[in-house]
């Protein structure tokens, strides 16, 4: 079928008009994108009525960015990093430098999302004597909350999860000036869980008593922390002392450090031997103590102010005294090697006194008795001190008197 002149120039201006509509459905997004970064509020902050297109209902209308990610020149704010510990709260600041009648909303992005996770809304008279807050129920929720009254302005994260861990961005939209960003880098600590002590021997220490140990022996014993972002470090102190931060072995997400203390002295009775594992100044190290006890053996035994001399078959108590053994001294008489058990003991907290009863005879003249202080959880130790009797009759002690 011919078609005549008139037709055919009908169907030119069809295809010219076809082709200005698809030059301009390409050309729009440019020309909302120039506007957004040109203008100060208005446009940056969405679509909708007022300026905003609602989500939610009633009082959540969410303002959605044309530019929400992290494109253009919120690409070039600097970004500040924030720690925060798993389980604990942290606090995004937002600085908002103009009065709040100029506000006109506050947005909240995480990484390269296009749709804010948070919104403060003031966008009308109404919503500035009580903002509508916004938070993303799949995102922070209930555990969220814009403080905007504070200096600066934050955004506060309770009960921080791993997976919170990433790059957030406030977008403080006026009514009149630019629009401000700030961006930071959130890294959630993960705290090592609470370090485990093994002996030599790989067996797990429990209670808080380390020992008994006796002068001479040595300590070793191995701290184990597993887990923990970043890595911990786990170090020994003894009495709040830094003695070792070097982890002698590592294997996966379990780390070790062996303490060896050699040659314990009576003067380490009581230290306190303590394994930290830290990966952060936000919280206390995790930490596990233990208090060394020993056993001692005894430093002094004397018997107190003997007779110089006595008389037979009369009774007489003589006290010995020993001092310096944990747990405290055992005492026992001997004349010659005969042990003498007619004896009282009285034992208090440092030391022991043994008082011993006896009847000495003309035939004991000479002879020595002897007190030993020994600790029986030591081995082999004693102390002993001896005094040698001088015992006379009756009949002379009688006339040595009436000489005198």
């Amino acid at each position: 079928m011919k078609c005549n002149k008139s037709q055919m120039a009908t169907l030119t201006m069809w295809k010219i008009f076809i082709v200005l509509l698809l030059a301009m459905a390409l050309l729009m997004p440019l020309t909302l994108a120039r506007l957004h970064s040109t203008s100060g509020g208005g446009m940056s902050t969405g679509l909708g009525g007022g300026g905003g297109l609602g989500i939610g209902g009633g009082g959540s209308n969410l303002g959605l960015g044309l530019t929400g990610g992290l494109a253009g020149k919120d690409a070039h704010v600097k970004t500040k990093d924030i720690d925060a510990v798993e389980g604990k709260s942290v606090s995004l600041p937002c600085p908002i430098t103009e009065p709040l009648d100029n506000v006109y909303m506050v947005l909240w992005f995480r990484d390269n999302a296009g749709i804010p996770l948070y919104s403060f809304d003031v966008r009308d008279k109404e919503a500035r004597d009580q903002p509508r807050h916004w938070s993303a129920p799949e995102v922070f929720g209930s555990r969220a909350k814009f403080h905007f009254d504070s200096q600066p302005a934050t955004l506060e994260i309770k009960d921080i999860k791993r997976h919170d861990q990433g790059i957030y961005r406030c977008r403080v939209d006026f009514r009149t000036s630019q629009t401000q960003s700030f961006r930071f880098n959130l890294s959630v600590i993960i705290l090592p869980e609470q370090p485990l002590i093994l002996d030599r021997w790989g067996r797990q220490l429990n209670g808080t008593q380390l020992g008994p140990k006796q002068e001479g022996d040595d300590i070793v014993i191995t701290c184990r922390v597993v887990g923990g972002r970043p890595q911990p470090q786990v170090r020994w102190l003894v009495n709040g002392l830094l003695v070792d931060n070097q982890n002698e072995h590592n294997s996966g997400d379990v780390i070790e450090n062996r303490l060896l203390w050699p040659s314990v002295q009576r003067n380490d009775l009581n230290s306190v031997f303590t394994c930290q594992a830290l990966n952060t100044q936000l919280d206390k190290p995790k930490e596990k103590s233990f208090i060394l006890d020993m056993h001692l053996k005894p430093l002094v035994v004397k018997i107190l102010e003997p007779p110089s001399s006595m008389i037979a078959d009369r009774r007489y108590e003589v006290t010995c005294e020993s001092s310096g053994s944990r747990p405290n001294a055992i005492i026992t008489w001997y004349k010659g090697k005969r042990q003498l058990r007619r004896t009282k003991d009285d034992i208090s907290k440092n030391s022991t006194r043994s008082e011993l009863s006896f009847v000495p005879t003309t035939d004991d003249d000479g002879k020595s008795i002897t007190c030993r202080a020994e600790n029986p959880n030591v081995n082999g130790l004693y102390l002993e001190t001896m005094w040698k009797l001088n015992v006379v009759s009756k009949k002379k002690a009688m006339s040595t008197a009436t000489k005198r």
